[in-house]
């Protein structure tokens, strides 16, 4: 998908980091709101969910898309990261890939949106391309991440696009970072550069290309400035302008692939030169990357206030959609599943809430903290704590309708099943965000640096609250609110 082979060329430019590393150091530490926003085009997650059952989606179990994508919601929450997804609106273009781009919207959209909403993401309808308008997001300020396999995005105009991780718990959540920035500095490739690559190698508007014009030899010609050139005449002509102008450019093009005069490409390429079409570039291809329709800007108003999960409305949705949708495979699931997410999600709006940036934050499960790992050389530093059932476990099961009984089958037994639904879990959290919620549990020396990762404290004491959370807030209050928050506000 995007623009083939540009991936290959831009690896160069490539970071690659922990997604819960970049979402602390960008989003926890240098937003004053504290969550790394992240876009993500849902069309291309639809096509990742649907891929993987392809084959066996028979055996794989009741709306096994759904549930990859639940467990997908699950592993973000768990990292400081508010996530806007967005979907293909009404303008988009009517072919891509040479195939009509159907209308109807696809099954799974309505039960993604409404997990999203459950687990306190936002949702939203693009004018046309969601690439186009998470471009724009990021170039506004609006979303900070670009999360896609879609190469298409930097073309639109994106300033940071990252690739997939894996979101296999098992699995190290890499990211492969592209900053304009860098690939500008590092490969002298400028966003009009990008724009002929897409020309020239095909892209989703135009799956052809210049037909035999491969990476090397586009990368060639991007060299002899062609791509800016014709940027900067797409940019700013007049419709009677750029007819005068492209056959002159046109001309450059087919002079560099038969002569290479400056050994650019690498070899002559005479019978490529003698192919151009004088219909190339279709300046309707490159005015959809430059020019796509787009929202209103007071429509991204309300999309960058994170949540905490709506805990009944996921149960309600796992009840209808899942074949473990009992309200006790619901409790032992979420425990295990949820918890984590929950806790992070909860320290975080809580030390918001300290410096009077969000409101009462409701306490569903009690952190204690059992002890803090060595400042770390690099990175964040980690909490062991340990989750206990606040009223969790009961708001899952509070709006669920007896759609289904407990499976025959389950592993475990009802009564069992219940009760590990129940048993404290062990979690590691970074230290910073438990710091910056309730600083005495982790640092009762407390200093304004604390536990930032690029900052690390001599020694670390571990003292653990046992209280009730007010009285800690109030004593916090009492003693060193003031330094709290003020450095990052």
């Amino acid at each position: 998908m995007g623009i083939k082979g540009l991936w290959k060329i831009l690896e160069e430019a490539a970071e690659n980091h922990s997604l819960r590393t970049i979402s602390i150091k960008d989003g926890f530490e240098a937003r004053k709101e504290r969550f790394l926003r992240v876009g993500v085009d849902v069309s291309i997650w639809i096509q990742q969910l649907q891929q993987v059952f392809l084959k066996g989606h028979a055996q794989a179990g009741e709306n096994p898309e759904l549930r990859s994508f639940f467990y997908r919601l699950a592993m973000l929450s768990e990292r400081p990261i508010h996530v806007i997804f967005v979907i293909d609106g009404p303008l988009r273009p009517h072919l891509k890939r040479a195939k009509q781009v159907k209308t109807a919207p696809h099954w799974l959209t309505e039960g993604m949106q409404r997990f999203v909403h459950a687990f306190g993401f936002a949702w939203l309808e693009a004018a046309g391309e969601a690439e186009a308008e998470l471009a724009e997001m990021n170039k506004s300020g609006i979303i900070d991440i670009v999360l896609t396999e879609d190469s298409d995005a930097l073309v639109f105009g994106a300033i940071t696009v990252a690739r997939n991780p894996s979101y296999k718990r098992t699995d190290a959540d890499i990211i492969a970072i592209y900053r304009t920035s860098s690939i500008l500095q590092e490969q002298r490739l400028s966003r009009g550069d990008l724009l002929l690559f897409a020309l020239l190698l095909g892209s989703d508007y135009d799956p052809s290309g210049l037909p035999r014009c491969g990476p090397t030899v586009a990368l060639g010609l991007v060299r002899y400035g062609l791509g800016r050139s014709l940027f900067a005449a797409l940019s700013s002509m007049s419709d009677n302008d750029l007819s005068d102008f492209l056959p002159r450019w046109r001309a450059q093009l087919r002079d560099k692939l038969k002569t290479d005069p400056s050994n650019l490409i690498g070899r002559r390429c005479p019978s490529l030169a003698a192919s151009v079409p004088n219909t190339f570039p279709d300046t309707s291809v490159a005015r959809l990357f430059l020019s796509p329709a787009l929202l209103s800007p007071d429509r991204y108003a309300d999309l960058t206030t994170p949540r905490l999960m709506d805990i009944s409305r996921l149960g309600e949705l796992c009840e209808l959609y899942f074949t473990w949708g009992s309200g006790a495979e619901i409790r032992k699931s979420f425990r295990t599943t949820l918890w984590p997410g929950e806790a992070t999600r909860m320290l975080i709006l809580e030390g918001l809430h300290n410096s009077g940036l969000y409101g009462q934050v409701p306490q569903m499960l009690q952190v204690n903290v059992t002890s803090v790992d060595e400042p770390a050389a690099k990175g964040y530093t980690l909490c062991h704590a340990v989750l206990t059932d606040n009223g969790f476990a009961a708001a899952a099961t509070h709006s669920l309708r007896g759609l289904r009984a407990y499976r025959a089958g389950a592993r475990l037994s009802e009564d069992v099943a219940l009760a590990e639904s129940l048993k404290p879990l062990k979690v590691k959290i970074p230290a910073l965000i438990v710091e910056r919620a309730r600083p005495l549990l982790v640092n009762p020396d407390y200093n304004t640096l604390g536990y930032q990762s690029i900052h690390t404290i001599a020694t670390i004491s571990v003292h653990v609250f046992l209280g009730n959370p007010a009285q800690l807030v109030t004593a916090i209050s009492n003693a060193i609110v003031g330094p709290i928050c003020a450095p990052f506000a």
